[in-house]
């Protein structure tokens, strides 16, 4: 008898809690709009994890907000040019910077099957980051223009194209656009009679990884993007970027299994003059030199990507 009594306790307890659980899920979940006024930027994300949860938010306010940016003002130019189309994927997901920044996650919610995150942007704060990056795109731009080198013309051009990308986000956050202090008549100017900047790709590479085509795909690529040339005569080329690669093996004691570590080096120089470098290295573990150095150079290719436009400034 006392067991019976014990297991219809169990069952109630158990069919009150799955009813207090649908109960307790919240309103915004599933009808975030009557948590905010309709000026907010928000979203729900979910996951089987918080932290997938929590990504899937931040990630649908970025989508929401590109989405409404560029269809607001896809017709949107600047003076003669509208080349906003010429703006890669990678480089409008970078003027989302600051967006990114002002993303916070204000409530979290377990449910039966996923857990769910509600994100909502700082518009403040996010509009300071886009005048913080205005800011120094201005600077940069101004810099190269009063060099008075032809040769920086396509790089100038990238520079306001990504300022106006980030002049369209400030507008559609705030109503109001970013006074330009450089114009595109002045870049105009500069560009119109300009020979592109030309780049001779060498390596320095072990011997025993040599003639990898991933880094100089990527280099010539990302130069390409730029509005650059690659030179096939070093003597006619305005700078080399030089790749130097140094494998170094490391003691392990597991058997059937080698450990390396693999250095990266990349520099740019104009005559004898180090412009500028990015360098990454690292340990890896296998069973063979050829599959450390591919889990190396992909661990190194994101690195590239990060931090390409350090190398042409």
């Amino acid at each position: 008898m006392n067991l019976n009594k014990i297991v219809c306790a169990l069952i109630f307890a158990s069919a009150f809690a799955v009813n207090a659980n649908a109960q307790s899920r919240p309103d915004w979940v599933d009808n975030p709009g009557k948590t905010f006024f309709n000026q907010e930027i928000y979203a729900v994300g979910s996951g089987k994890t918080l932290n997938e949860a929590q990504s899937d938010a931040r990630a649908n306010i970025v989508k929401f907000f590109e989405t409404n940016v560029n269809s607001k003002f896809q017709s949107a130019q600047s003076g003669s040019n509208n080349s906003f189309d010429n703006l890669s994927r990678a480089e409008i997901e970078e003027t989302s910077r600051g967006i990114i920044k002002g993303i916070n996650i204000t409530k979290v919610y377990q449910g039966k099957d996923a857990f769910y995150a509600l994100a909502v942007l700082d518009k403040e704060r996010s509009v300071k980051e886009i005048l913080y990056d205005i800011d120094q795109l201005d600077a940069k731009m101004r810099t190269l223009l009063d060099s008075g080198d032809a040769k920086n013309a396509a790089q100038l051009e990238r520079m306001y194209l990504k300022r106006e990308e980030l002049n369209r986000k400030h507008l559609f956050l705030t109503g109001a656009r970013v006074t330009e202090k450089v114009k595109y008549d002045e870049i105009f100017r500069v560009s119109k009679d300009a020979k592109p900047l030309s780049f001779y790709l060498a390596f320095v590479e072990d011997k025993l990884v040599a003639g990898n085509p991933v880094i100089k795909n990527k280099l010539t690529k990302f130069i390409n993007d730029e509005g650059f040339v690659v030179a096939n005569d070093i003597e006619k080329a305005d700078r080399v970027i030089t790749v130097y690669v140094a494998v170094q093996e490391q003691y392990i004691n597991v058997s059937g299994f080698r450990k390396y570590k693999i250095s990266f080096r990349i520099e740019c120089k104009e005559g004898s003059r180090t412009i500028s470098s990015i360098a990454d290295e690292y340990t890896e573990t296998g069973r063979t030199l050829d599959q450390v150095y591919e889990r190396a150079l992909s661990l190194f290719g994101s690195y590239f990507d990060a931090n390409k436009n350090k190398l042409i400034r």
